[in-house]
């Protein structure tokens, strides 16, 4: 009779076992401090405006359009907190004989925490322009 075979066992090799078999520990590179600051992290925003236009006959729906388009892309370090700014302004036009058309415009804008308050005037300074662009268009079609 043959005897059973044993089965192999296999040890992972820890770093306390390298040194204890005079392997020397293994050390990180540091990069140059010109080279680390080129490896620096990005991180890039993109801000999103979107304008939106509904025409009403009566009590009826009669065209919806909305277009959304990027704006404004920024990039910052990795390690810099971020905001976002949603501004969010609409008008409604009489047109006339029970018809109206109602006009939407959003803004939302990245920015870094201490700059919120300027982001927030400069997104609804864009909010307030393209509504009266959009209100001076639709009269000049009607």
């Amino acid at each position: 009779m043959t005897e059973p075979r044993r089965k192999k066992v296999r040890r992972k090799k820890t770093a306390s076992s390298r040194s204890s078999a005079g392997a020397p520990p293994k050390s990180k590179k540091r990069r140059p401090p010109e080279q680390a600051e080129r490896t620096k992290k990005i991180q890039a925003k993109e801000g999103s405006i979107f304008i939106q236009k509904q025409f009403n006959r009566g009590r009826v729906v009669t065209e919806d359009s909305h277009e959304q388009r990027p704006v404004a892309v920024r990039h910052y370090p990795a390690e810099v907190p971020l905001a976002s700014v949603s501004v969010n302004g609409g008008i409604t036009v009489n047109l006339g004989d029970y018809n109206s058309a109602r006009i939407e415009v959003g803004v939302t804008l990245p920015c870094v925490v201490e700059e919120l308050d300027d982001a927030y005037e400069a997104a609804l300074a864009m909010v307030s322009q393209r509504i009266e662009e959009q209100e001076v268009e639709l009269k000049r079609e009607d």
